[in-house]
């Protein structure tokens, strides 16, 4: 310490010196330096009062003088100084900054983040451009200081630079076939540029002589023509065309010599009538939408548990036949038949109509009674505790034709209600020795109170509290979906699955009325993890506890694929997921899980309700489910449902329910669920995948909520 103070001392005596030889003269120390970025022109040292320095900062190639500071604070260079004192000074030096003008050619946004750089923007700075297209363009190249079509890209800015961000619209390839004979018009109404994203088409089907428009199907479904689509994607359509046969007897015009038969006629190869009797041909195919029916006995629909056809007490033969494909119930030796359904009581209050079809060449008329168990749901004999009936009788019978009959429920007038109908009785006449064929019994139509149909059951307890009709076009609204986008099992998904979820255009989006979810062969990469497929996976960023799911959906049809509509406890821990944490953190199966609808990969002729959950008491995974058939699953839609409330769960098929489970005190069915819907590929559903595995969709028409 004693040296390092004398030393203090002596810097403090040579700072302003006499000069020995000439004692007059004063000096002053003057000391300066330069910062990182350049130097100075004028060496530290002792200099003579009143001495005039000029002072020249000297920036390196990459830099700019910025200021000095010290004894004197100026930006002039040089600086000009006569000494009067003791002069320190610090030369300060900046890196050379450039602007980095970025303009958009199309729609989109260019986002600029810096990478590696002292200060923003400064000389060597690093900058990444990310190009993101609006909703129908893609970027396609940079232009200016970068030529490129990598995105994103990395400039060095060792200049000022300006960059073009070129954007275009999305073009779509309208692929037409046509079945039969005709023509398909195409008249562009509104168009960017040729069939790019948003060109609306009007495209007509014209008939070639003796054919006539059938319909649209492909990426649009539809009877209707002219139609218009507007260009959101690439479409496959398929025009198709029929044979005129304006009598319906199955004989094309062209051919038919008796041109006036009446529909369901058993006709010749020529088009007239021939007698027989059994029927020739199948019942008529029944025209009401699926999910709007409630089906006792048909080919086209997902039928009620039927306890018998033929009851012990009926007074008639009964067998089932196969007419044209078609299986079919005949009676004979016919006095009366009952039909029941006990054991599965029908609810149709909230019905219009019961419909089926009737064959006979003998039975000159024939009644139709319903009856109605009651709220008891027994049989205590009319007139008894609350059980009523009605029948309608249908006279003058068509003989040798198929004939559909619709009745209106409102003239069953002697039901006291039509919640409970469990028997349905046909009389023929003369008795005992008619036949009859009957084929299509059910009940269709919305009378407003409910048909269970997507309105909440028809229950008047339940309001709908959230809900997508997927009425816009476009990506599924962002404020009720969340695409579920990574892999929780190390850049994979559980049970095997071979796809990526991905939030993509072209594996979610809406249009013309129905969300479409695409499972495809893509190789994709996220996570550190190839895949060779891509799919999507939706959360609901709803959570409900209680009430009833209605989602009306198509399926994939293609092997491979395992869709679901289901839930899971809010309360997951399952990373990824919409909720994260924020509802608690409980692992699987502890939150519950519902499913409301699976398919597995090799047959779609089935549908999957399943429970999965940990006993609340010992922790023990437990499982109940089962499957039921369901026909054309991916040319039709159909409603899938969930009911849920303190003692109960039932999964619904098109307003049929085929299990239930108590909600007991062992159950975890008492948190928060929310809806997921998706399609996997592989996997333990989904079985082996295809080599040549083409798109595959989920089209989902809506998704209700009630409580």
């Amino acid at each position: 310490m004693r040296n390092v103070t004398g030393l203090l001392i002596l810097i403090l005596l040579l700072s302003c010196e006499k000069d020995t030889e000439n004692p007059d003269t004063t000096f002053f120390s003057v000391q300066v330096n330069s910062g990182e970025g350049g130097s100075v022109s004028v060496s530290s040292g002792n200099y003579p009062e009143g001495s005039s320095l000029s002072i020249q900062a000297v920036p390196l190639p990459d830099y700019n003088f910025s200021s000095w500071s010290g004894s004197l604070s100026s930006t002039a260079n040089p600086l000009e100084v006569t000494l009067t004192q003791n002069l320190q000074l610090q030369a300060n030096f900046a890196k050379k900054q450039f602007e980095l003008n970025v303009s958009v050619t199309g729609e989109g946004s260019v986002d600029q983040k810096l990478i590696n750089s002292g200060k923003s923007y400064e000389i060597g700075s690093q900058v990444e451009l990310s190009a993101t297209p609006a909703s129908g363009w893609e970027f396609e190249q940079w232009t200016g200081a970068i030529e490129s079509s990598e995105n994103p890209v990395t400039i060095d800015l060792t200049e000022a630079k300006e960059i073009t961000a070129i954007f275009i619209r999305k073009q779509y390839n309208l692929n037409l076939t046509i079945t039969g004979e005709g023509t398909v018009n195409e008249q562009v109404i509104s168009q960017p540029s040729q069939y790019d994203f948003e060109t609306e088409v009007r495209l007509t089907a014209v008939a070639a002589a003796d054919w006539e428009f059938e319909s649209w199907t492909g990426d649009v479904n539809s009877g209707e023509n002219p139609i218009e689509i507007s260009f959101d994607k690439e479409y496959q359509l398929s025009a198709n065309f029929q044979l005129k046969d304006s009598d319906l007897d199955g004989v094309p015009d062209r051919d038919d010599s008796c041109p006036n038969t009446s529909a369901g006629t058993q006709v010749n190869q020529d088009g007239c009538p021939i007698q027989s009797d059994v029927p020739l041909v199948a019942a008529p195919t029944p025209i009401h939408d699926a999910s709007e029916v409630i089906s006792i006995f048909s080919n086209h629909y997902n039928n009620v548990t039927v306890d018998t056809f033929k009851t012990d007490w009926s007074q008639s033969n009964f067998e089932f036949v196969n007419i044209a494909n078609d299986q079919t119930l005949r009676y004979f030796n016919l006095n009366y038949v009952g039909i029941e359904t006990v054991n599965q009581q029908i609810n149709a209050n909230s019905k219009t109509h019961i419909h089926f079809d009737y064959w006979t060449a003998d039975a000159n008329s024939i009644r139709f009674k319903l009856v109605d168990f009651g709220a008891n749901g027994v049989y205590n004999g009319v007139g008894n505790a609350d059980d009523t009936e009605h029948e309608i009788a249908i006279e003058n019978t068509t003989k040798n034709n198929w004939q559909s009959i619709d009745l209106s429920l409102d003239d069953f007038s002697g039901l006291a209600s039509r919640k409970n109908l469990a028997q349905y009785i046909l009389v023929a006449q003369p008795s005992g020795t008619s036949t009859v064929y009957l084929d299509n019994i059910y009940f269709y139509g919305d009378n407003g109170n409910g048909d269970g149909g997507g309105d909440g059951g028809g229950d008047p307890n339940l309001e709908l509290i959230w809900s997508d009709e997927f009425d816009y076009q476009g990506r599924p609204d962002n404020s009720k979906w969340y695409h579920q986008t990574f892999a929780p099992n190390g850049g994979s998904w559980f049970n095997g699955e071979l796809q990526h979820y991905v939030d993509k255009e072209n594996t979610t989006y809406v249009s013309n009325g129905t969300l479409k979810i695409i499972a495809r062969k893509e190789t994709y990469t996220t996570q550190n993890t190839t895949k060779e497929y891509t799919s999507a996976r939706l959360n609901s960023k709803f959570d409900f506890k209680y009430g009833r799911i209605d989602v009306r959906a198509k399926l994939p049809s293609g092997a491979g694929t395992w869709p679901a509509i289901w839930t899971l406890g809010s309360n997951i821990n399952e990373a990824g997921n919409y909720f994260g944490d924020s509802r608690g953190s409980v692992g699987w199966p502890a939150c519950g899980e519902i499913d409301i609808m699976e398919q597995n990969g090799w047959d779609k002729t089935r549908s999957y309700g399943y429970f999965h959950w940990a006993n609340t008491q010992t922790g023990e995974y437990q499982t109940q489910g089962t499957s039921t058939f369901i026909a054309d699953s991916a040319s039709e839609f159909h409603l899938y449902s969930l009911i849920w409330d303190e003692t109960k769960m039932q999964i619904i098929l098109d307003n049929q329910v085929f299990i239930e489970l108590p909600n007991e005190v062992s159950n975890p069915f008492d948190n928060p669920h929310y809806l997921l819907l998706n399609i996997a590929i592989g996997g333990n559903l989904g079985g082996e995948v295809p080599a040549n595995f083409p798109n595959q969709v989920m089209e989902v028409d809506y998704v209700r909520i009630y409580q």
